[in-house]
């Protein structure tokens, strides 16, 4: 791929919010603990930085990926 090609692919995206943490940035990691803390929990015990938006709650996705992008008209 070209350098011009790159730049345009990069160009051609959108933020979305991530589907895995629903943009909050953390994922449970523990639902008993999360739902029923333990005596001395600071609150971050049960949950973890999100794998798929690494923490920030939203990804970037190309623009033909996006759900945002307009659907395409077919003529006859």
């Amino acid at each position: 791929m070209s350098d011009r090609e790159r730049a345009l692919v990069e160009a051609a995206t959108f933020v979305e919010q991530c589907e895995t943490c629903c943009g909050n940035g953390e994922i449970v990691t523990d639902w008993e603990r999360y739902l029923r803390s333990h005596p001395g929990d600071k609150g971050d015990e049960a949950v973890a930085e999100c794998p798929d938006c690494d923490g920030c709650g939203t990804i970037e996705v190309p623009a033909a990926l996006s759900q945002y992008e307009e659907p395409k008209q077919w003529t006859n």
